[in-house]
């Protein structure tokens, strides 16, 4: 299958490990600038992420008893970290990708289904999901009505444009790489008309910059999943057999898939959907995606109950095979959903109690500005 190269556009996102004892939190001392060009290839447990430190998918990594223990390798963007892990250069990646409210990191889906499709051995390991809270930072002082440029990771934009346009009508959104690299456009803005969307403990790792609001997030609970990629199968201790139910009694996996319809006319959503139901899975997810090679060209990402290796998932995809349609196995993740564990500064767990009434958006107080706001 043949897609077309596109830069990442993935969010920053971070995680929750049920039970999980808290990592030590960043430092200034750790905002390791990214890098495009990754030469650390000599430690196989070294893990890349969407650099710099701070972003969402740093914090992601650094809740995860797991990856945080290892070598972490900061690159400038989510295809920097599949085409490292394609590479050699680390031995997995994490990336952001998909948000409840603003949907699929599309970049990062593309470019990972491009790079499996091509038989550079990626796959999915498993995913993580968290629930975030964002906020607004600037310069001390810094007046909302005065702002011309609000700048952050477009994900994170798209969550809280409706709070933007009612507090900063004059300001533009500007997508940047990461939330961390629109806190470094705050600092180069010494007018102070630029602002940063942003978690909390990002914001403490840059000097100058403060909170000009909390919980500006239009969809308070919105969360972010993040996926662990390597290359070649995952060990199948990770995942267990898709028939085996967990405690909740629900499958233990979820199998991901690509697939490119042999035609796209009359037919070709039965050719794919009656061999979904004749394996009694469960349907997760079922969405076009553009193929970029022409106009109308697509394949659909397919993430359903089951492990590949059991038997109604691998007689479905020999059905889908025996119909022309060409099938990319993305990966078999653990259980039915992806686990939230330990909490993170400035995250929020969709088990906290409601904010109350009018906190959404709440403006901060700055001693240097004497300033003081609200909804």
């Amino acid at each position: 299958m043949s897609l077309a190269s596109r830069q990442s556009s993935g969010p920053n996102w971070t995680d929750r490990w049920t039970g999980a004892e808290p990592s030590p939190e960043p430092t200034a001392a750790a905002a390791e600038p990214a890098t495009d060009e990754p030469t650390a290839a000599d430690d196989a447990g070294s893990v890349g992420y969407l650099g710099p430190a701070g972003t969402f998918t740093h914090l992601a990594l650094l809740r995860d008893p797991e990856l945080a223990r290892r070598p972490h390798v900061p690159l400038s963007s989510g295809d920097r970290v599949l085409d490292a892990v394609a590479q050699g250069v680390v031995a997995e990646g994490i990336v952001p990708w998909e948000n409840s409210a603003a949907g699929l990191v599309g970049g990062t889906v593309d470019t990972l289904v491009q790079l499996a499709g091509a038989g550079q051995g990626l796959t999915l390991r498993r995913d993580l999901a968290l629930t975030v809270r964002l906020h607004l930072f600037g310069r001390p002082a810094t007046d909302l009505a005065t702002l011309t440029t609000v700048v952050s990771h477009p994900h994170a934009l798209s969550q809280c444009r409706g709070w933007l346009s009612r507090h900063a009508p004059g300001a533009l959104a500007v997508p940047v790489d990461s939330t961390a690299a629109g806190l470094s456009r705050v600092v180069a803005d010494l007018s102070g008309r630029t602002a940063a969307v942003g978690a909390g403990a990002a914001g403490a790792l840059v000097p100058g910059v403060v909170e000009l609001a909390v919980d500006i997030d239009d969809v308070p609970g919105a969360e972010t999943r993040f996926v662990v990629v390597g290359c070649g199968p995952a060990p199948r201790g990770r995942t267990g057999p898709g028939a085996s139910p967990d405690r909740t009694g629900a499958p233990s996996a979820r199998t991901l898939l690509a697939c490119v319809p042999a035609h796209h006319g009359d037919g070709s959503l039965w050719d794919l959907l009656t061999p979904l139901a004749d394996a009694g899975t469960r349907l997760l997810r079922f969405e076009s995606r553009p193929a970029g090679t022409a106009l109308g060209s697509h394949y659909l990402l397919v993430e359903c109950t089951g492990d590949i290796v059991d038997a109604p998932l691998a007689t479905m995809v020999r059905a889908w095979r025996t119909r022309g349609v060409g099938v990319t196995v993305l990966g078999v993740l653990p259980r039915s959903r992806p686990p939230r564990p330990g909490r993170i500064p400035g995250s929020r767990t969709p088990y906290d109690q409601a904010r109350p009434a009018g906190s959404t958006g709440r403006l901060t107080t700055h001693p240097s500005s004497g300033r003081r706001g609200s909804d």
